[in-house]
């Protein structure tokens, strides 16, 4: 990382702060044993300690369906029942891997699927037995669900 990369990460994350996207961060740029940059910026100081479990969805999950989508081994428009069969005539096999990504399938924002049973299958079953919360496409609603479909 060239220090015109660091001033450019730097000038990109104070801009989010003041346009209040988020009220903080802090990161560090490292390669090995050498570190090209390590700072803070908003109300972040250099040890503040942020919640990481929800970044899996957009930094793992996310990222790999989009490759898959780059190189049409999947597309936006799927249904979950193309991958998914037995959500055939379900309401949730109409449900796009779009909606799913973006939160607007109609899956509640949570459900203890770890209750119903281990594996799979178990959670195929527990996501086929719920209700939608909310007609496809009509509203965000952030759910944990969609990812784990």
């Amino acid at each position: 990382m060239k220090q015109d990369s660091a001033d450019s990460l730097r000038r990109c994350v104070t801009h989010c702060i003041s346009k209040r996207h988020f009220p903080s961060a802090a990161w560090l740029v490292a390669r090995g044993d050498v570190v090209y940059a390590w700072e803070a910026a908003g109300k972040a100081k250099l040890n503040t300690v942020f919640d990481i479990a929800s970044l899996t969805k957009p930094l793992c999950t996310a990222a790999l369906c989009l490759q898959l989508m780059d190189k049409r081994a999947v597309r936006p428009q799927d249904s979950v029942e193309k991958y998914f069969p037995q959500f055939k005539n379900h309401w949730l096999g109409s449900a796009t891997l779009e909606q799913l990504l973006l939160h607007t399938s109609g899956l509640p924002a949570w459900h203890p699927l770890y209750a119903e049973g281990k594996g799979k299958a178990a959670y195929l079953r527990a996501l086929k037995n719920l209700a939608p919360s909310y007609a496809a496409g009509t509203r965000v609603e952030y759910s944990c669900l969609g990812y784990i479909l």
